[in-house]
């Protein structure tokens, strides 16, 4: 988003609750250039302790999206509307909203037994507060999406940068790319490698922190290649030469990772649920790929692939042609207009005698 928006001359003021650590991201990512003002907490030592981080975040993202939401010559936008989508004239939601998995925690809060009742109130508290328009990054989410308040809602895909990629040998091997989380169901990967009965390497890239390592000893095993905090030089190379990509998550909401190898050409077996699934495959098995219920399901979908060369090679191309369907200047066009048209409704209701100032739709 900011790069579409500094692309296109806008200027961009950036709230974040903990301090943004901009070199990886320009790294990764090629971002050119920063916000022009960045406000953050620069006092962190409460949110160092896990049982009460989570609820103090919870007030202070709220304290955040009210100051943002107070500049009227500005659009406020919130990048974290799965959990907050409040007060700011658009909210983003990239995965699966909180409020309608609460019974599950998919976000592993810690005491969510305690929390839950806080949420739960702060949202009924502002319920004539949601934002006006919310954007989603798959009909698979926006399916999810419950707002008493029934804002407008728009899919706009994450964008995928092509690259006219150099044809690589291909190798028998999966890949996955994730970072450590209890809901990427990641613990299935070993006993998918055990079931596979042609020659495969399982490729597994995660993304760790320190307190992270007693899982990655569970995902090593026979037939695991793990690597941990790959560059993006590394992941690349891992791509071109992967057959198959690999998706875990059962509620993944969009699956740009799947997309960014499907450009180099890996073949994506996923679950049949989801963003990947409903979005990307549209529910349609061997098409550009598979889709499974259970590890078996799985296995028996990656033999399949690796003992035909000519439905790898067919399935690869088709691929690389969807991956081709989600680019960059689609996602900058579409979500200009969605904000040229909100600000031209704000001025228009800025500029009304306050006792006629009711929200326009778009």
């Amino acid at each position: 988003m900011m790069d579409a928006l500094t692309t296109a001359g806008h200027d961009i003021t950036l709230y974040t609750i903990e301090k943004t650590e901009w070199k990886p991201i320009e790294a990764n990512w090629g971002l050119k250039r920063r916000p022009r003002e960045i406000w953050h907490l620069k006092d962190r030592r409460y949110l160092r302790l896990p049982l009460v981080k989570w609820p103090i975040c919870l007030i202070l993202y709220l304290n955040l999206l009210v100051k943002a939401a107070k500049k009227r010559n500005h659009i406020s936008l919130n990048n974290y509307g799965e959990v907050l989508p409040l007060f700011t004239d658009i909210s983003y939601i990239h995965s699966v909203p909180l409020s309608t998995s609460m019974g599950k925690n998919p976000y592993d809060i810690p005491l969510w037994v305690m929390v839950k009742p806080l949420y739960s109130t702060l949202l009924r508290i502002f319920t004539g507060y949601y934002s006006g328009l919310i954007l989603t990054n798959s009909k698979y989410n926006a399916s999810k999406i419950q707002i008493p308040a029934r804002p407008h809602i728009v899919v706009l895909y994450s964008p995928v940068d092509h690259h006219e990629y150099p044809r690589a040998t291909k190798t028998p091997s999966t890949l996955t790319a994730s970072r450590i989380s209890k809901g990427k169901n990641l613990e299935i990967i070993p006993k998918i490698a055990t079931l596979v009965t042609t020659d495969c390497e399982f490729r597994l890239c995660v993304t760790t922190k320190p307190q992270d390592e007693a899982m990655i000893t569970s995902l090593r095993g026979p037939r695991i290649t793990l690597t941990k905090n790959p560059s993006k030089k590394q992941l690349e190379k891992l791509r071109l030469t992967s057959t198959i990509y690999l998706s875990t998550q059962p509620t993944e909401a969009y699956g740009l990772s799947i997309l960014e190898a499907m450009d180099a050409g890996c073949i994506p077996v996923v679950p049949r649920d989801g963003g990947p699934w409903r979005d990307i495959l549209e529910e349609q098995q061997g098409k550009v790929g598979y889709a499974y219920d259970t590890p078996e399901e799985a296995a028996n979908q990656i033999d399949k692939i690796l003992t035909d060369d000519t439905l790898a090679g067919n399935l690869r191309e088709a691929a690389i042609q969807r991956a081709r369907q989600y680019k960059g200047p689609s996602f900058n066009i579409i979500l200009l207009r969605l904000l040229t048209t909100i600000y031209a409704n704000k001025q228009r209701m800025c500029n009304r005698p306050t006792k006629d100032r009711r929200t326009q739709p778009l």
